[in-house]
């Protein structure tokens, strides 16, 4: 008996300035897995779509608008897909850095089960403090401007 497709990812020009990437994996093989991991997966496709579109530096999950979970990922389930349509993508020249914002979906046997609205992700340069992970004036971040 043939196992779930392999991990798989790609993207492509969508309308106007959209994008679309999609992602799948086979389900997680013995529990009900956390809807928390399906945004992060959301935030981690939009990472490498900013990686694809040439940005260079540390990734950050910078938030999301909306979650919305009305489903979830259980063992026997077949495959779990992800869909991010891009809406804005925008390089900052002066920093270096790179932020892309996008619309999700989680499907699972192509049923939605989560929705994502603004997920933002930031690419940044210079980012790589070398105390890290211990506690320090880097360890806690703050706001962008």
């Amino acid at each position: 008996m043939a196992g779930p497709s392999p991990p798989a990812a790609h993207a492509d020009g969508g309308p106007g300035n959209r994008a679309h990437a999609k992602g799948r994996q086979g389900p997680p093989r013995r529990r009900v897995q956390p809807g928390c991991l399906g945004v992060d997966a959301i935030w981690q496709l939009i990472g490498m779509y900013c990686a694809w579109n040439g940005a260079l530096g540390t990734g950050r999950a910078l938030g999301c608008q909306e979650v919305e979970f009305f489903g979830q990922i259980r063992p026997r389930d077949g495959v779990v897909r992800y869909e991010i349509d891009i809406v804005r993508y925008q390089e900052l020249p002066t920093s270096g850095s790179s932020i892309a914002l996008g619309d999700a979906k989680v499907l699972v046997d192509d049923q939605e089960i989560y929705e994502i609205k603004r997920a933002k992700v930031g690419v940044f340069r210079d980012i790589d403090y070398p105390d890290y992970p211990w506690p320090s004036r880097h360890s806690r971040g703050g706001r962008l401007a």
